[in-house]
């Protein structure tokens, strides 16, 4: 009496049978589902802290995705997203092949930050075409520069212009400026103008002086020389008869 027939216990075992096969199926699915979702999305090459990286692999990647991505948020000494280094070769290499694509393109969002550093015991930046130009730098301040040249050395040159021979070495296109450079005011009854530079003169200072107006008849540039570590004076053929200015520039 208090037993279950047979029939009655093999068909709950049955039944129990077909629950856990659905499950399991069920599971699977979810599990080959999951896979299939992760392969779908955008594939980026990544790993956590301690994770190995293999040399030698290839992330490949597809339409917008990068083949490897790799950023550090956390540090707040600010170490870099990514180093790389050869004993031999180039430390970092980039190449496209889009038609106006960057092999490297480096961006800063700080706001004294540059978007590419150059650092070396040789050539800093060095940029090479064989048919195109080989640096070019734009911007849109209004206060900056497009390239600029600086040596904090003592007596270096900051942007040094060269071609061989036949081709032109400095090409300006518009107006130019030079700091060296000026216009002076000149009172009449006066055989000479004082001008002062202020960032110093050497012995082997050149000048260019020219009157830009009416001096007075006959009157006009007989020559300028050094007259201490930042004037020089320019000497006229006579005594001016009327207030005029003349225009200067310093080479050297």
């Amino acid at each position: 009496m208090g037993q279950t027939a047979p029939d009655a216990r093999e068909k709950r075992a049955s039944e129990a049978g077909v629950i856990d096969r659905r499950t399991m199926i069920t599971t699977a699915g979810a599990v080959v589902a999951g896979v299939v979702g992760v392969l779908a999305l955008p594939q980026v090459a990544t790993a956590s802290t301690g994770d190995p990286v293999y040399a030698g692999h290839t992330a490949d990647a597809s339409g917008s995705d990068p083949g490897i991505y790799v950023r550090n948020m956390t540090d707040p000494f600010g170490a870099p997203g990514i180093i790389g280094e050869s004993q031999s070769a180039d430390g970092v290499q980039g190449f496209s092949h889009g038609l106006v694509d960057s092999g490297v393109w480096g961006k800063s969002y700080g706001a004294d930050g540059a978007g590419v550093i150059g650092d070396g015991e040789g050539v800093g930046v060095a940029g090479r075409s064989t048919g195109g130009n080989g640096v070019v730098g734009t911007t849109g301040g209004s206060a900056a520069y497009g390239v600029f040249g600086m040596n904090t050395g003592s007596s270096g040159v900051g942007v040094c212009a060269r071609a061989n021979s036949g081709g032109t070495a400095l090409l300006v296109q518009g107006r130019a400026s030079f700091t060296r450079s000026g216009v002076a005011s000149v009172a009449k009854n006066r055989n000479y103008v004082t001008i002062r530079v202020s960032d110093g003169l050497t012995t082997s200072s050149q000048f260019l002086v020219t009157l830009q107006g009416n001096a007075g008849s006959g009157v006009g540039v007989a020559y300028a020389t050094r007259t201490g570590a930042t004037t020089f004076r320019a000497y006229f053929t006579k005594k001016t008869t009327k207030s005029a200015s003349v225009g200067w520039m310093v080479l050297g």
